[in-house]
C-alpha cells in the first residue's frame, strides 16, 4: 500500500509553519507455520516548503500502530505479542536519513487444529 501525503504544518497558536508532503509506504509479510507477520512502513521523498525563517528538517513525523483481535469460537483466547516500540517519531532529518520502521507481531502456537479450517 502506498500513500501520498500533504500535511500542513502548524505552530501551537495554530499559524502555519509549512506544508509536508511524502510517501507512505506499508507492506505486510506473513510466514507460514511461524505464527509471525511482519509490518514494513517507510516515509519517502520528503518535500516541504517553509515559511520563511523555518527550517523544515526540524518538523516532526510520527506514525503509531495498535491491534485488535478479533475472535471466534475457534479461538477463545487469542494473544499476541507486540513489538516493544509501536511506534516511531522523529524530525524530517530523521526520517530522511533512515526511512524504514519495521514492526514484528507474533502469536503463540497452541498446537490445536483450527476446526473452523479445515
Amino acid at each position: 500500500m502506498r500513500r501520498r501525503r500533504k500535511i500542513l504544518a502548524l505552530d501551537d497558536k495554530r499559524q502555519l509553519r509549512g506544508e509536508l508532503w511524502f510517501d507512505l509506504w506499508m507492506l505486510c509479510f506473513a510466514y507460514d507455520g511461524s505464527r509471525r507477520v511482519d509490518y514494513v512502513t517507510s516515509i519517502e521523498n520528503i518535500r516541504s516548503k517553509a515559511i520563511s525563517g523555518e527550517n523544515p528538517a526540524t518538523w516532526r513525523i510520527g506514525q503509531t500502530f495498535s491491534h485488535i483481535i478479533y475472535t471466534s469460537s475457534s479461538s477463545p483466547n487469542p494473544r499476541i505479542t507486540a513489538p516493544a516500540a509501536p511506534g516511531r517519531t522523529g524530525t524530517v532529518a530523521d526520517w530522511t536519513a533512515e526511512p524504514t520502521q519495521v514492526l514484528t507481531y507474533t502469536s503463540p502456537d497452541t498446537g490445536k487444529a483450527d476446526p473452523a479450517n479445515p
